[in-house]
Parts: structure tokens; sequence; C-alpha cells
């Protein structure tokens, strides 16, 4: 009968974050969209800067790239975060009621002085 044997431990060592030199970009994020290829996974953060009745802007801040196995890492890590989250302090609510830009009061037309 042959034996089995176990995988060799895995040797844990210390992760050091080094920061660049210019610091860490911190960005606001409130739209993304997703692309992808076969080797990877793109995510483009962005934020809406603008609304009219014609068009919403939105800013593109920043884009990441990461391969599909750091992609599945962060859905789940993301996945456990949300449901701790809830846990917590309940629901997260994700359907809303359109809202209406307020209207603008008119702004009144100041006439220029007479000389006389």
């Amino acid at each position: 009968m042959a034996q089995e044997s176990s995988p060799a431990p895995v040797p844990q060592r210390k992760v050091e974050f080094v920061k660049h030199s210019d610091g860490i970009l911190y960005t606001y994020t409130n739209n993304f969209s997703i692309g992808y290829t076969v080797f990877d996974l793109r995510l483009v953060f962005g934020e809406v800067t603008d609304v009219t009745e014609q068009k919403i802007e939105v800013t593109q801040r920043v884009h990441v790239s990461m391969s599909w196995l750091e992609a599945k890492a962060l859905t789940e890590s993301l996945a456990a975060y949300v449901k701790n989250y809830e846990d917590s302090y309940g629901p997260i609510k994700t359907e809303f009621s359109p809202m209406q830009n307020p209207k603008m009061p008119e702004i009144p037309k100041i006439s220029p002085p007479t000389v006389t």
C-alpha cells in the first residue's frame, strides 16, 4: 500500500510594503468600468463630475490592470469585507429612486449705473 505524502509546508515570509517616493496615489471613485483580455483584467475608476439633462460626465482617475489570479483573490476579499460590513450594519441598499437636479433660481439682471 502506497503512503500518501503531504505537501511541504510553505515558508511564512514577512511582507514589506514599499511606498513610491511620490507617495501612494489616492483617489475617490463612484464609477468604474471593466475591460479584459485572455491574460488580464483592467479596471478603470472614475468620478461623476457633472450631470445635466444631456449627459453624465465621468472623469477617469486611475486605470488598474491585474492578472486573473489576482482578480479572483480581490473578488473573494471584497466579498468577505462586504459580508462583514452587512453582518455588522445591515444590507447595503442597491436600488435607488432617480433624483432630479434641483432647479436653480434665476440670476437677476443687474443694470450698470447710469451716468448723468
